[in-house]
């Protein structure tokens, strides 16, 4: 097992990247995962079963990609309103939230099904999330998670043009 994985682990010790990078990292695996099985429990809801006691088609597998591109989509598309500090952030992120579940609703409605799927995926999204209070507990945490890092990479993008200017008695003049 270990012989599986090696490669990936030397990818990624090869791989540096600074906090920021690493927290809009997370915070697009976190959407575009939970974005997946929410697409998932879409997807066996509409089916007229509620049970994971089915088989697992390849359909399944291109809903739940679909679900994860889109929820990217919606949080790409909607990163304005995430990041910012103080109460006008956290009130432009609960916005932001609402606008980004839309968004990736409507993408990865379109790339499911696309025309069925582009009028009624974010409709079913809303009613799914109206109708499973623990998958709204989990989406609302995740897009105030993804708030939090966005936060984070908008501080270091902030900070990187802070130069350490030298004291012009240290200046060279030649």
């Amino acid at each position: 097992m270990n012989d599986i994985i090696s490669p990936l682990v030397r990818l990624c010790r090869r791989i540096t990247l600074t906090e920021g990078e690493q927290s809009i990292l997370l915070a697009y695996f976190g959407v575009a995962f939970l974005g997946a099985v929410l697409a998932l429990n879409v997807v066996t809801s509409l089916g007229g079963y509620d049970t994971v006691f089915h088989p697992f088609l390849s359909y399944h597998w291109w809903m739940m990609i679909s679900g994860g591109f889109g929820g990217c989509a919606g949080l790409y598309l909607g990163r304005n309103w995430m990041g910012l500090p103080g109460l006008r952030g956290v009130t432009f992120a609960i916005l932001g939230a609402v606008w980004i579940s839309f968004l990736g609703g409507l993408v990865g409605g379109t790339l499911a099904l696309p025309l069925y799927g582009t009028m009624f995926g974010p409709f079913t999204l809303f009613v799914t999330l109206f109708s499973t209070p623990l998958l709204v507990t989990f989406w609302v945490c995740t897009l105030m998670a993804a708030h939090y890092f966005l936060m984070v990479w908008r501080d270091e993008q902030e900070t990187i043009f802070d130069a350490v200017l030298s004291d012009p008695s240290e200046t060279h003049v030649i």
